[in-house]
């Protein structure tokens, strides 16, 4: 059914294919649909609905909106910390993708603490150090 964890699950594979293409417009209001069944469903700090929430912030970045982009990638981190703790290697992505978009809106001493690769989250060997100093780097 349309609420099925499973047919929820396939919206996020059908909104990455739309981003893959470039459809990024299409990709949004699926990955918007998405958290919002996924949050009525799987419940707010699930895993998938975090997930959920994590890929509405890319997809925003892609369209611009870098503002809204900010303000959920914030709520994936966060959340994610509360629920998973502050050194787990999803969270310390969510922190990645979180600093990436405080240095879009310009927000660079943020964004800096926030880095996993920086010290703002525990994580120095974290895999995506040298992508999150790319990214604090502007390349």
């Amino acid at each position: 059914g349309r609420d099925h964890p499973y047919t929820i699950a396939c919206l996020s594979s059908m909104a990455s294919a739309l981003r893959g293409l470039g459809r990024y417009a299409e990709a949004r209001d699926i990955d918007q649909e998405m958290v919002e069944r996924s949050t009525r469903v799987l419940g707010r700090d699930a895993p998938r609905t975090l997930n959920a929430v994590n890929n509405l912030a890319i997809s925003l970045l892609f369209v611009g909106d870098f503002a809204a982009a900010a303000r959920f990638s914030e709520q994936a981190f966060s959340r994610r910390r509360a629920t998973v703790g502050a050194s787990h290697p999803t969270t310390l992505q969510n922190a990645h993708n979180y600093g990436r978009c405080l240095r879009d809106l310009g927000r660079y001493r943020e964004a800096g603490a926030t880095s996993p690769c920086l010290g703002g989250v525990p994580g120095a060997d974290f895999d995506g150090s040298l992508e999150a100093l790319a990214h604090l780097a502007g390349s």
